[in-house]
């Protein structure tokens, strides 16, 4: 058997521009998917967290009554209306650890999840 000038040396046959042509594809392939993500993938929405120190500093600063200002509770009623803000009535809900410890005390007869927060939905 002779040599053949058209196979490679592990003995398959070369295909002339076939690294030009999965170049090609690859490069037809990722603006296709760029191109669908733009229409279809919106960027993740972020809170505005300046306004929300700015909120908090007039709070801590103004407030009559300062001992009542809590940062614990504070956090977790912002939580509860970023998640009430959904209009996703009676299907999501933040349940602070308290809540948390309290509904599994309803249903289980104990405390459960060990007082982490939650987001229920």
């Amino acid at each position: 058997m002779g040599t053949d000038e058209s196979r490679s040396p592990h003995g398959r046959l070369k295909k002339p521009g076939s690294g030009v042509w999965r170049l090609g594809l690859a490069v037809a392939l990722g603006v296709g998917l760029g191109w669908l993500c733009s229409q279809g993938c919106a960027p993740r929405p972020t809170l505005d967290y300046p306004l929300m120190a700015q909120a908090w500093d007039t709070i801590q600063d103004n407030y009559v009554d300062r001992s009542a200002v809590k940062s614990k509770p504070a956090t977790y009623g912002a939580i509860g209306g970023m998640v009430d803000s959904l209009g996703d009535t009676g299907h999501s809900s933040f349940l602070s650890p308290e809540m948390v410890k309290e509904f599994g005390t309803t249903l289980h007869g104990g405390a459960s999840d060990r007082g982490r927060a939650k987001l229920c939905h």
